[in-house]
């Protein structure tokens, strides 16, 4: 009896083409002499443009330990994955994906398919004028994972989208478990001016999400660029550090600029150590319009207000600290914007600067250790159980990954308190 293979049989009549056994494809440095199409270390390419190019949907590219220098960045238009030699976990000295600048001048990554997934890289020495942005990797869709990016740089005159390390575009497009460290993002200062520029780090519009990621020692280093760590335009942040980030001489947002849109959300982070650039626009989130949604995070510890807005920003605290900053909160245009806060621990002096709410404390949230900058909760603190539960913390966690309610009611903050519990000694 002649037998049928169903899923080609069903891809077939349904007029899709469906790849039924996916391949691994192997990439290494040095070795035996390559053989397309690259399915053994034997036969494996010497570049990743060549494994990429003979791959098909569903399978995988395996890159062995070494430095790649690219003459042009790695384009991924197809849903395969891409992934380093040490199964996937950030590996600052494994596999590395150098941009090769300044001999030539180009991103690393460009993402551009749902189910493409790149994993385990350091991506370093991209550079990118224009083109949108991002000067380590651009994401149209697709998810970046475990990778260390750093040392990346985009400069933008016309189009001035930003993103020095990563630029991440739509709904399709996540960042989850990255270490995003000490990117650039500038431009020609002759193109005028506008705040539509920066994010040192990353920069997030239209629905991208970052995860569990640490955004640390970024910048904006020329005027009217803004968000040192984080530019969000209709971007979300979840469970990540954003930690001494810089908006040297610039617009605003060492930490984080909002961006003109309604859609910007900040949710159990810790926002901490970030310069102010323009005082009046905030050291740990800045904004000058739009409206940012922040839901238990900690901000404090930042160079200047931990919060500014002005001109007609909103913002909509839920259950975070802003708190032990250098500044007050900075708030002016309140015919315009407000601050809207609830169940959230504010410093006194900026409690009058909030516009409503209820369920506000400004006593002191009793960390753990300020000054070696531990920001978790000590049992005696008040915002312990002093939150206001929300439907998406059912099955949610805190960033230590603990369960974010742990008893009947959250804590304030990005990190909930953990009882040491009961020591029973018997004798």
């Amino acid at each position: 009896m002649k037998m049928f293979n169903c899923t080609l049989l069903l891809g077939v009549m349904f007029g899709v083409i469906v790849n039924v056994s996916a391949e691994t494809r192997y990439v290494a440095r040095g070795g035996q002499e390559p053989v397309s199409p690259y399915t053994s270390w034997g036969t494996a390419a010497s570049n990743i443009h060549e494994a990429v190019n003979a791959a098909s949907a569903g399978d995988t590219v395996l890159i062995s330990n070494g430095v790649y220098t690219l003459t042009a960045y790695v384009y991924i238009n197809k849903g395969i994955t891409l992934r380093s030699f040490n199964n996937g976990a950030i590996d600052r000295d494994g596999t590395i994906v150098n941009g090769n600048y300044p001999n030539t001048t180009n991103r690393c990554f460009y993402l551009n398919h749902a189910h493409a997934l790149v994993q385990g890289f350091t991506i370093t020495n991209g550079f990118m004028v224009d083109d949108y942005g991002g000067g380590g990797v651009r994401i149209e869709a697709g998810t970046l994972r475990d990778c260390l990016v750093t040392g990346n740089v985009c400069t933008n005159a016309s189009n001035s989208r930003g993103g020095g390390g990563v630029y991440a575009n739509g709904g399709s497009s996540l960042i989850t478990h990255c270490d995003i460290i000490a990117n650039l993002a500038t431009w020609d200062d002759t193109a005028g001016h506008g705040s539509n520029k920066g994010g040192g780090g990353v920069r997030l519009n239209f629905g991208a999400q970052m995860w569990n990621s640490r955004v640390m020692y970024n910048a904006c280093p020329i005027y009217w660029t803004a968000g040192g760590g984080v530019y969000l335009y209709g971007g979300e942040v979840h469970n990540s550090l954003i930690v001494s980030n810089t908006a040297l001489d610039g617009y605003a947002g060492g930490g984080v600029w909002v961006g003109n849109s309604e859609d910007n959300l900040l949710r159990n982070c810790l926002i901490m150590g970030n310069d102010k650039g323009r005082t009046g626009y905030g050291a740990g989130v800045g904004a000058a319009a739009g409206h940012a949604q922040i839901e238990n995070c900690t901000i404090v510890a930042n160079d200047g207000p931990g919060l500014g807005r002005r001109v007609t920003a909103n913002y909509v605290l839920v259950n975070t600290i802003c708190y032990s900053n250098a500044l007050k909160i900075y708030s002016v245009n309140r015919d315009q914007g407000a601050i809207v806060a609830t169940n959230c621990l504010v410093d006194s002096e900026s409690m009058s600067l909030i516009d409503s709410g209820e369920g506000n404390l400004t006593d002191n949230p009793m960390f753990v250790d300020f000054s070696a900058g531990n920001y978790r909760l000590t049992g005696r603190s008040p915002g312990v159980n002093r939150g206001i539960n929300l439907p998406w913390m059912d099955d949610a966690h805190d960033l230590d990954g603990h369960a974010r309610i742990l008893e009947a009611i959250v804590d304030v903050g990005a990190f909930e308190w953990k009882s040491p519990g009961t020591i029973l000694t018997i004798r």
